[in-house]
């Protein structure tokens, strides 16, 4: 299938879990989370939701694509393409549907849920490249995928938002300054506001920043990451910033505004 300029190869259709009669098993995984801190669930939290899983593709990093009925519906990058569809879109996880959680993860997941259980087709697509970023930003602002939530209502803001912060990194924003920590700071916050979740690897912000042409070298941008501004770190620097922490083996989240 052939979206905007690049040739996408089907993965699969997708038809999640049924039961008996064949209908779609409704899950609720709020209910097994230990809330001990009484957090109120996420605006997509409450479901129902479903469970499916994908097959495995060559290369993994790349540009996703849900299509309904012949209709895309959805894109996304990753740099893991069974990680993000299995264990993030295909099964949530009773955490992800409270505030701290992965709201994105929840409201795609409904959104098949919806579909199947109204016997449409969902097809899954996918595009290995290494420019995922630039591929994904062409196609939420040329096709504007309706379960994409940041494009509905036609934001002006929204649809620039990722060009523009390309932009600032290359140093033409003045607000932004040269430093390295700068540019990784205006890197994971873009990573952030497009996934819709609170999470980044230093792999993603070297893509991020290389692709803007950045002129500090990968190995100290991941340094910035891992041990400059994470809090977690040992204090192996003269000046540590408290700007990310470690959440998981190489996931880190924003914890400065």
């Amino acid at each position: 299938m052939r979206l905007a300029h690049w040739d996408f190869s089907k993965v699969c259709d997708i038809d999640p879990r049924r039961d008996a009669a064949g209908d779609v098993v409704a899950l609720h995984p709020q209910t097994r989370f230990a809330n001990v801190n009484a957090l109120p669930l996420n605006k997509y939290g409450n479901g129902p939701f479903c469970e499916f899983r994908v097959p495995a593709v060559a290369d993994g990093r790349g540009v996703y694509a849900f299509i309904v009925d012949g209709e895309l519906r959805n894109v996304g990058e990753c740099d893991d393409f069974v990680g993000r569809l299995n264990t993030g879109y295909g099964t949530i996880s009773p955490r992800n549907c409270f505030e701290g959680g992965q709201p994105t993860n929840c409201r795609v997941n409904n959104a098949v849920f919806d579909a199947a259980n109204s016997r449409k087709r969902i097809e899954l697509y996918f595009y290995p490249t290494a420019e995922r970023f630039k591929v994904e930003e062409a196609l939420l602002v040329t096709l504007r995928p309706s379960w994409n939530r940041k494009m509905v209502g036609n934001s002006r803001r929204a649809l620039n938002a990722p060009r523009r912060r390309n932009t600032e990194v290359a140093g033409s924003w003045p607000e932004v300054g040269n430093a390295c920590r700068d540019q990784v700071l205006v890197a994971a916050r873009a990573i952030v506001a497009r996934r819709g979740v609170n999470s980044f690897s230093a792999a993603e912000v070297v893509e991020y920043l290389r692709a803007a042409q950045t002129q500090y070298a990968d190995s100290t941008i991941r340094t910035h990451v891992t041990s400059v501004c994470c809090v977690d770190a040992p204090r192996n620097h003269a000046v540590r910033f408290d700007d990310f922490s470690r959440v998981g083996p190489g996931e880190y989240r924003i914890i400065r505004s």
